[in-house]
């Protein structure tokens, strides 16, 4: 977690709250989009999600390379073996995670209204 390494100047503030409002709100959003759009949730996009999760460890990968210092200190890349397996492991998680949250959403939460 990169919170316990901030400072409590002014800069460590805005970071906390920049990496606060850039996770939540798109959350926030994405939630509320589902909500009001009446919006199904297709079970089989868990493969989707987890080639998205697969992408991202390319993308950190690079990002890592680029600025000279891992975007997240657990998977570091000091271990390329570890790094693989956990961001697989995420991207198994995440994948898992959204084929059941579909299932839910889709079957148990009242606002959704079922095709007859």
């Amino acid at each position: 977690m990169i919170y316990p390494y901030l400072p409590w100047d002014f800069i460590g503030i805005y970071t906390r709250v920049r990496m606060f409002t850039l996770h939540a709100l798109p959350i926030f959003f994405s939630l509320s989009n589902i909500h009001l759009s009446d919006m199904k949730l297709v079970e089989s996009d868990s493969k989707k999600v987890f080639y998205f999760g697969m992408a991202y460890l390319v993308a950190n990968g690079i990002g890592t390379y680029e600025t000279g210092a891992p975007i997240y200190p657990v998977a570091d890349w000091k271990s390329i073996p570890l790094t693989f397996f956990l961001y697989t492991l995420n991207a198994v998680l995440m994948a898992v995670f959204f084929k059941y949250a579909a299932k839910f959403v889709n079957n148990k939460l009242p606002f959704i209204s079922k095709a007859k």
